[in-house]
């Protein structure tokens, strides 16, 4: 079995997957596990795009984004871990 794409943080691949014209680095982060992502290299291209936004920590945002995964806590009712205090 082949995984042909991977749902992690809305718009991740999008906005930092852009390296060829062909999108063929966004089709290889759909194949890619979480656990591979670090050692292949998307954290930091995402912390070179950061930085060339002017990111005021681009390898500190870099490492919460990557490995793009979401993240909860069983028991919690809110509706994201961005929700509102």
């Amino acid at each position: 079995m082949v995984q042909l794409d991977q749902m992690g943080r809305p718009a991740i691949n999008t906005v930092f997957n852009n390296q060829t014209h062909e999108k063929f680095d966004r089709d290889a982060f759909n194949r890619a596990q979480p656990t591979e992502q670090v050692a292949l290299g998307y954290r930091d291209h995402a912390q070179a795009v950061l930085t060339a936004l002017g990111a005021a920590d681009p390898a500190g945002d870099a490492a919460l984004l990557f490995p793009d995964v979401l993240t909860f806590q069983t028991g919690n009712t809110a509706a994201s871990s961005m929700a509102a205090d």
